[in-house]
């Protein structure tokens, strides 16, 4: 190591006192990125040349096989104001002929941007799971029929009235949750009321509690409501010394906001990309469905997604530059509410930088699991979309379907430790051709979509009648033991 120091203090001390040496070598490394500079200009020019002769195409013959080729043409080009004009320019083309059924993705993705402006309904929805196995040993047999006895048997329905102002920022939801485990019913009403249009975000929540909840838990005693409170919380997290006092709750909430909104529109240009390249979305039949207590004709559109799109879709949103984009200012939105105090421990700290080396690093961690996952479970993801005459999606159904093989499991876990061990470890564990497939299944519906809803009353809450979440939160904190109500209930 010294020897090296060395060297490299006798080699630059004789640079600058002869001076030769120094120009021939920063005239190479001049050359050999000029080389490469002018290399990847003329490749970005093939790529620009390309999807603008694609673009063009699209827009002389349009029709769903040129739209696909030009959008991987486009995607392809490095961010500048050329690409989005060529995106504009093909989606205008593309919005303006809908009605001709040119291009599904771009149908499906209509509905979805307006369905995020409905500003009421009613909605109903069943989740049900499944798991079984196929070559099980006796023992295997045994331990998953406990398992299914919980699994297959739960059901669970709700129905909710929803309305929305402010685009979303005001938001009224009244739902009644029914949940069946092995005929068990747990019934529980939930009521909320969100406003972050105020300087300070509303954020109430009362969830009546259900009575088996009440028999693990007596001390609830008689209370039948359960009340969440935000502001109240972050009160008590300051006056406990949780560190939270000075932490600007309400920027946080605002910056959430905008990036679930901003999160939408890339979302949206990102799948018809991806649908381009796997194909993963497609217009089925019309089909008459159940939406509330009556039958609608629906217009249904699929996504399927498996092992064959998965991971390289998962791959591509990780590598996405507006993806990214937006987590970046999403973060830099929340470090700006850093309090001052802690900004000072931070100073001389390159925060953009550490970040871009973890997203990096994570990324690229991420991306070998990917490869690995893909290799051990086998994916089958259906989702389809009912849309009715307005242009809203009032009706979708769900298939999750994840088949795992254990011998490729039991394998791999067996590298990961040979790995970490450095050692080869004899495989102690009797090889199985066993194979396990879960399945989550789901239906939901809209109906009087922009309607006059009569929505059920909250209820009076009451310090008899209720328990804050800030009350459970500081036995918590007593280690388990009773408190005092800290306030009255709202």
């Amino acid at each position: 190591m010294k020897n090296k120091k060395l060297m490299s203090i006798v080699m630059s001390a004789s640079l600058v006192i002869s001076g030769i040496g120094l120009a021939p070598c920063k005239a190479m490394a001049e050359t050999k990125n000029e080389v490469k500079v002018e290399a990847k200009q003329t490749q970005d020019n093939d790529v620009e040349k390309s999807a603008k002769e694609l673009v063009k195409e699209a827009r002389k013959n349009l029709n769903e096989e040129n739209i696909k080729k030009a959008r991987i043409a486009i995607s392809k080009m490095p961010k500048s104001n050329v690409k989005k004009l060529y995106s504009e320019v093909l989606n205008f083309n593309i919005y303006n002929h809908l009605g001709d059924n040119i291009s599904p993705v771009d149908e499906l993705m209509k509905a979805f941007k307006k369905s995020q402006e409905i500003k009421s309904c009613v909605s109903q929805s069943q989740f049900t799971m499944n798991i079984k196995g196929e070559n099980l040993s006796e023992e295997e047999k045994m331990k998953l029929a406990q398992i299914e006895q919980v699994i297959n048997k739960l059901k669970i329905n709700g129905k909710s009235q929803i309305k929305s102002e402010k685009q979303g920022e005001k938001v009224y939801f009244k739902s009644n949750v029914n949940i069946d485990v092995m005929g068990n019913p747990i019934n529980f009403d939930l009521w909320e009321d969100v406003d972050v249009t105020q300087d300070t975000p509303k954020i109430n929540m009362i969830i009546s509690i259900p009575e088996m909840i009440k028999a693990f838990a007596p001390e609830l005693g008689e209370k039948k409501y359960l009340v969440y409170d935000f502001d109240n919380i972050s009160k008590l997290l300051g006056e406990n010394g949780t560190g939270t006092q000075n932490v600007d709750f309400d920027g946080i909430m605002k910056a959430a906001t905008k990036f679930s909104k901003n999160f939408e529109n890339i979302f949206v240009d990102f799948l018809t990309v991806e649908d381009a390249k796997y194909n993963i979305v497609s217009r089925k039949d019309k089909k008459q469905v159940t939406i509330g207590n009556g039958v609608q004709n629906v217009q249904i559109y699929e996504i399927k997604i498996n092992n064959d799109n998965l991971a390289e879709i998962l791959k591509d949103a990780m590598k996405n530059e507006e993806i990214r984009t937006a987590f970046v200012e999403y973060v830099n939105d929340i470090m700006k509410l850093i309090p001052e105090q802690d900004k000072k421990e931070l100073k001389g700290v390159d925060l953009q930088k550490q970040m871009n080396e973890s997203m990096d690093e994570m990324i690229e961690e991420a991306i070998k699991g990917l490869d690995s996952i893909k290799d051990l479970v086998e994916y089958e993801l259906v989702f389809d979309f009912g849309v009715n005459n307005d242009g809203y999606i009032v009706y979708q159904t769900g298939n999750m379907k994840f088949t795992a093989d254990v011998a490729k499991l039991q394998a791999k876990i067996k590298e990961i430790k040979n790995t970490q061990l450095e050692v080869k470890e004899e495989n102690k564990v009797q090889k199985s051709n066993s194979k396990y497939t879960f399945t989550i299944k789901y239906t939901s519906d809209l109906d009087k979509v922009n309607e006059t809803i009569e929505f059920d009353p909250i209820p009076e809450i009451t310090e008899k009648n209720s328990i804050k979440y800030t009350d459970l939160l500081m036995q918590a904190m007593n280690g388990g033991g009773k408190t005092e109500p800290n306030s009255q209930a709202e």
